[in-house]
C-alpha cells in the first residue's frame, strides 16, 4: 500500500473533479470526486483505491502519524480483508463524522454542500452508526436549510476494518475558512448577533485536559457576571444561539471553541490552555475579528500526554481586569 498525492493520482488516471467556491476565492473552496469500486477504512474515514493507494493530501482530517499507525502498519491485514470483502452496490457519499464536536462542525459538516452538486438519484450518505443523535439531527437541520428535503443515511460501523463501495463520492477536507463561510451562509437568516452575555464554557466531565479546580474557578468567575454553560448538555442550536449573544467568553481549550465561528465581531475571548493545545483558536479567529487572549498560567498535571490543569485564578483575575473582559 502506498501514499500518493491525490492530484497526481487523478491526473494519472484522467479522473474528473468538481469544485465548490465561496466568495469566488480560490483559497475558499471544496473539491469533490467520484470513484467506482473503492474501499473505505471507516476508523479514519480514509479511502483506499482498488490499486491500493491512499491519499496524503486530500480527505484526511487526522495527522500523518495516525494514518501511518492505523493503516500503513496494518496494511497486510487490510489488504487481506480487501480481497474478500463483498461490494456494496449503489451510489454513496462519504460524510463520515464522529463524536468530537470540532471535527464534526469544521471537518465534516461543510462537506454537505457537495450534495447540491451531485446528480445521482437515491445517493446514500455514509455516517457512523454511533454518531450522537444531536449531531444527526443537526445534519437534517443543515440539509433543510440548504433545501435538501430528503436525505438517506447509510450507517456503518467504524470498528469494521474495511468496506467496498460500487460508487463513492468524497470531498477534500474543508478549510476552517470554508467551514466558517458555509455555516454562516447556511444560517444567515437565523443568526441574530447581540452582545449581551458573558460566557464561561465548562470542561465538565471531559476525559482529557480537565480543569481540576473548575468548581473554585466557576465560583470566582460568577463574580464577574458570567453565565456557566456546558456545551455537552446543549443542543447545537442552543450552543450557536448562546455564542451569537456573547460579548466576553472564557473557554478552556477544547472542541467547543468551534462555536467561536458564531460569536460577534470584537468579542473578547480568553482561551485557558493546557499543553499541546495547538492553534485551533487562532485558526478560527479569521481576519482577527475576535480579541483573543491566550492564557497559559496553569499547572499541568498527570501522566497523560495532554495534561489536566489547575488554573491560576489570581493571574486570571489580573487578565480579566487589565483587559476589561467582563
Amino acid at each position: 500500500m502506498k501514499e500518493i498525492s491525490f492530484f497526481k493520482y487523478i491526473l494519472n488516471k484522467n479522473l474528473s473533479i468538481g469544485e465548490i467556491k465561496h466568495q469566488n476565492s480560490s483559497n475558499n473552496k471544496l473539491l469533490f470526486t467520484k470513484f467506482n469500486n473503492i474501499f473505505v477504512y471507516p476508523k479514519l474515514w480514509t479511502v483506499i483505491t482498488r490499486d491500493l493507494y491512499i491519499f496524503n493530501d486530500f480527505e484526511r482530517y487526522l495527522s500523518q502519524y495516525k494514518h501511518h499507525k492505523e493503516i500503513i502498519l496494518n496494511q497486510n491485514e487490510i489488504i487481506q480483508k480487501i480481497q474478500s470483502v463483498s461490494q456494496i452496490k449503489g451510489s454513496y457519499f462519504l460524510f463520515g463524522a464522529e463524536g468530537n464536536y470540532w471535527h464534526f462542525l469544521i471537518d465534516f459538516l461543510p462537506r454537505l454542500s457537495c450534495l447540491k452538486y451531485i446528480s445521482e438519484k437515491n445517493i446514500k450518505v455514509l455516517i457512523s452508526d454511533n454518531l450522537p443523535e444531536k449531531f444527526l439531527n443537526f445534519i437534517r437541520i443543515v440539509c433543510n436549510e440548504m433545501s435538501i428535503k430528503e436525505i438517506n443515511f447509510f450507517k456503518i460501523n467504524q470498528e469494521k476494518l474495511i468496506y467496498n463501495f460500487e460508487s463513492l463520492t468524497f470531498t477534500s477536507r474543508p478549510s476552517v475558512n470554508f467551514a466558517s463561510t458555509f455555516l454562516l451562509e447556511v444560517f444567515k437568516k437565523n443568526l441574530v448577533k447581540n452582545k449581551i452575555r458573558n460566557l464561561y464554557v465548562k470542561r465538565g466531565n471531559a476525559i482529557r485536559r480537565r480543569v481540576l479546580n473548575e468548581n473554585k474557578l466557576i465560583k470566582f468567575i460568577k463574580g464577574y457576571n458570567y453565565e456557566i454553560i456546558d456545551c455537552f448538555e446543549l443542543s447545537i442550536e442552543e450552543q450557536i444561539k448562546l455564542f451569537t449573544e456573547a460579548k466576553n467568553i472564557i473557554i478552556p481549550s477544547g472542541a467547543s471553541m468551534a462555536n467561536l465561528i458564531f460569536a460577534p465581531d470584537n468579542t473578547k475571548v480568553i482561551e485557558i490552555r493546557s499543553n499541546l493545545d495547538g492553534n485551533f483558536s487562532k485558526n478560527i479567529n479569521l481576519k482577527n475579528r475576535l480579541s483573543l487572549y491566550m492564557f497559559d498560567k496553569t499547572i499541568k498535571v498527570g501522566p497523560e500526554l495532554r495534561k489536566d490543569i489547575i488554573v491560576d485564578i489570581d493571574e486570571l483575575k489580573k487578565t480579566i481586569e487589565e483587559k476589561k473582559i467582563y
